[in-house]
């Protein structure tokens, strides 16, 4: 309950492939799937949410570049997450855009041969703990509900402009922080989008 990340706990998961469950044996997982996840949160959660909410954290944000990255992304952030070696967290939701997630207003303009990304992501598990972030962000105009004015992003967590803002003050789960991603002109080479521009 000090509020700290269990980072041994999390090494112990990486060295017995449990950080690995649900991504392909080609990149490092086990290929255990959503099932094989699903057992392991559920045998964890027993002795502690947090811990649990680690495990969660292996394949939310690595899905979206499971289904539709690159081999390349694949291999280097995916990978990373199934031996342990690398956490990511999932930038979706806003203050004003929880269930409504098509009223977000994080935006990514094109500049060149990269994309730039401004916003604030909110009720991110795991936040201040990522090497990186899957975000979402309207590459259409800001106040379109189409779908395909939406499209997904790997952000490093060491790129200029990238920060965290107020963490939460919850009543449990208190290992593995929730908070803010504050974007702030984050400059992201187009290899980071996930899959293609318009495809949420």
């Amino acid at each position: 309950d000090t509020e700290e990340f269990p980072q041994d706990l999390y090494d112990l998961f990486g060295d017995a492939g449990l950080t690995g469950l649900c991504i392909p044996e080609e990149l490092g997982g086990s290929g255990a799937g959503i099932f094989g996840l699903a057992l392991a949160v559920e045998e964890v959660a027993k002795y502690s949410n947090a811990a649990a909410l680690m495990l969660l954290l292996t394949r939310l944000p690595t899905g979206p570049v499971l289904i539709a990255g690159s081999e390349d992304q694949q291999r280097r952030f995916v990978a990373p997450v199934a031996t342990g070696e690398a956490r990511a967290a999932f930038g979706l939701s806003e203050a004003q855009a929880g269930s409504d997630v098509m009223g977000m207003r994080t935006n990514a303009r094109p500049d060149g041969d990269d994309w730039v990304l401004t916003g604030t992501k909110c009720w991110m598990s795991g936040v201040r703990q990522a090497d990186w972030y899957c975000v979402f962000a309207k590459t259409g105009p800001v106040d379109s509900r189409a779908h395909d004015s939406v499209s997904a992003f790997i952000v490093e967590r060491d790129r200029p402009g990238v920060s965290v803002g107020s963490i939460d003050r919850k009543m449990g789960v208190k290992g593995v922080d929730t908070g803010e991603l504050l974007l702030d002109e984050v400059r992201v080479p187009s290899d980071n989008v996930i899959g293609e521009i318009g495809g949420f």
